[in-house]
């Protein structure tokens, strides 16, 4: 069974350029899938940007950057066999890398969806 979180919809501050996630396995012996999506959602129904699908080795980090030229976007998170060792953390950032106000989504504040 996998597990789905997403930032829900998030409306693009006028400086973000693009969408960056931090990927993260905490565990230290096993291999995690993660499979991260970007959706514009100016569109309807909303459209699939980008998806990239992951395999995270233990104790390891993957960063991910998409560019974002809509107005309203989301980000969701595909993690297979529900684990409690991944954890994501969604930033939006300007052409200098510098993170901007009203697109941070970390971890905690992930919404857990349906599958």
């Amino acid at each position: 069974m996998c597990l789905i979180l997403t930032t829900g919809v998030l409306r693009r501050n006028n400086n973000t350029v693009a969408a960056h996630v931090e990927v993260a396995n905490f565990s230290q012996k096993h291999c995690k899938d993660v499979t991260v999506q970007f959706y514009d959602w100016d569109t309807s129904p909303p459209t699939l940007i980008a998806s990239f699908p992951i395999n995270l080795p233990p104790s390891s980090n993957t960063p991910l950057d998409v560019a974002i030229t809509s107005d309203h976007y989301e980000v969701r998170i595909i993690i297979d066999n529900k684990t409690d060792d991944v954890i994501v953390n969604c930033y939006g950032r300007d052409g200098n890398f510098i993170f901007q106000e009203g697109n941070t989504v970390l971890f905690k504040d992930l919404v857990k969806l349906n599958d």
